[in-house]
Formats: C-alpha cells, sequence, structure tokens
C-alpha cells in the first residue's frame, strides 16, 4: 500500500511541474523559414511563420524584418488559421544581413531568424525543458529509493 501511494504523489509531483513548462514553451512564434523570390519586378522575402493554437484572442499581431538598419514592422498579416502561416514582404535589396522575428499578442517576440538559417519549431520556444528532466530523474530516484527501502 505505501508503494502505491508514493508511486501516486511521485506522479501527482511530476504532472504537476510539467504542465506549466508545456503551456509556457508552447505558444512563442517560430518563424520557421525564409526565403527570397522574385515576383514580376519586385524581390519578396517569404517568412514562414509557426505558431500552436491560434485563436481570435491569440494571435501573431506583427513580424518584424531587420534589413541592415533599417527595421520594417508588417501588421497585416491576414487570416491565422492553422498553426503554420506564411507572410510575404517586398524587399529593395536582397543577400545577407537580414533578420526576421515574429510577435504574439500574449507571449512576446520569438528569436530573430537570419535569411542564411533554417530553423525548427523548437528554437523560438521558451528553454524549460531541462527542468522537467531533472524532475523526472528525481522522481524516477525517489521512487526506486522508496521501493528498495520497503522491500
Amino acid at each position: 500500500m505505501k508503494t502505491g501511494s508514493i508511486f501516486v504523489l511521485s506522479l501527482f509531483l511530476f504532472l504537476s511541474w510539467l504542465a506549466p513548462l508545456a503551456v509556457i514553451c508552447a505558444n512563442v512564434p517560430t518563424v520557421l523559414s525564409l526565403e527570397e523570390a522574385r515576383r514580376g519586378d519586385d524581390d519578396v522575402l517569404i517568412i514562414e511563420v509557426s505558431h500552436s493554437s491560434p485563436s481570435s484572442s491569440h494571435y501573431i499581431d506583427s513580424v518584424e524584418v531587420e534589413i541592415g538598419e533599417e527595421v520594417f514592422t508588417i501588421e497585416d498579416l491576414g487570416e491565422q488559421s492553422g498553426t503554420v502561416f506564411t507572410v510575404e514582404h517586398i524587399i529593395e535589396s536582397s543577400g545577407t544581413g537580414i533578420r526576421v522575428r515574429a510577435h504574439c499578442n500574449l507571449h512576446g517576440w520569438s528569436q530573430w531568424t537570419q535569411l542564411s538559417e533554417e530553423t525548427t519549431d523548437e528554437d523560438g520556444g521558451i528553454p524549460g525543458f531541462s527542468y522537467a528532466t531533472i524532475l523526472i530523474g528525481l522522481t524516477v530516484y525517489l521512487m526506486v529509493t522508496r521501493i528498495r527501502k520497503t522491500s
């Protein structure tokens, strides 16, 4: 009976610590890719953004494009019905020195992404899962120790 109680308590502690970490990390936007394209006479920067659980009260409200020392803010982003959407921005000069980040109205800015680098959905999150790893290890250690003492 003691072993069962310890297991249930350990599981409860694990879940109570892990759940807030997952919520914090899940909603920070991520710039997945940047690509230059030619549309008629214009050079266009195609920006692919990922953001979980978009709704009418939780969405990307702006994207910043930094080219050299100039910063352009894009606020008319269109519909965000899915977790991944695309934004296009006409650029005057192409090449290096282009960085982009996205802003969630609830959770703030993503990390900057440069034109030449590709990111994954994990890069824009708030670090925190190392906490979960420590908690899992501690929980398993305590469970094994308690089981050995009762045996």
